[in-house]
């Protein structure tokens, strides 16, 4: 209710936008202070490290997460998984395999 009646806790000071909410608010602030990631190839700017990794990837074509069974690479290990599930559920290893065992197994190998 607050929010239709214009009764904010918390009021940017630079530019007068209201939030009921301290989290939203704060986040809100990072943008005006300046404690944002920004990406050196296209300036783009992220709130969260693991967007602003993420975003960067897309530029330097480096694709952690890689398929077993045709090697394709992904910037996510979300991406990976669901491009397990789509087309390789029943192959190589068969449908009783536990694929996040092996992904947990091969990436401890990886960061040690």
């Amino acid at each position: 209710m607050q929010h239709h009646t214009g009764n904010y806790s918390f009021t940017c000071q630079v530019c007068q936008t209201g939030f009921t909410r301290k989290k939203p608010f704060e986040d809100h602030m990072r943008k005006h202070e300046g404690h944002f990631y920004r990406c050196e190839y296209c300036d783009k700017a992220f709130q969260s490290f693991p967007g602003f990794k993420h975003h960067v990837r897309t530029h330097t074509n480096k694709y952690p997460f890689s398929c077993y069974v045709c090697m394709i690479g992904f910037n996510l290990r979300s991406e990976l998984k669901i491009h397990e599930n789509e087309h390789h559920e029943n192959e190589h290893l068969g449908a009783q395999h536990n694929h996040s065992v092996c992904l947990d197994q091969m990436w401890q190998n990886i960061v040690g």
